[in-house]
């Protein structure tokens, strides 16, 4: 059986944890290129993700609290976003 999506998502976590520290560890600049860019497509991806799947579950199974937490979960993500962004700059 696969994942739960709670596993998943924990999963992702963990990929950022890595592939900030490859980025971080990087000795050329195409190296730091390919690792922000990894870390881009997976963070979009894994923002598209919870939207389309885990923000719904929420709210429909937790009602409030659901979608007080999905609130929550959004504007982090909203708070991701400039810091990706400015990573070109570097």
């Amino acid at each position: 059986m696969g994942k739960s999506i709670s596993e998943a998502i924990g999963d992702d976590h963990a990929q950022f944890d890595v592939l900030y520290e490859n980025l971080k560890n990087a000795t050329d600049d195409a190296a730091k290129v390919r690792w922000r860019r990894m870390i881009e497509w997976t963070v979009a991806r894994h923002a598209i993700s919870e939207e389309l799947t885990w923000y719904p579950a929420m709210e429909k199974h937790l009602g409030e609290e659901g979608v007080r937490l999905s609130k929550t979960d959004k504007e982090q993500h909203q708070d991701v976003c400039p810091h990706l962004r400015n990573s070109h700059d570097r």
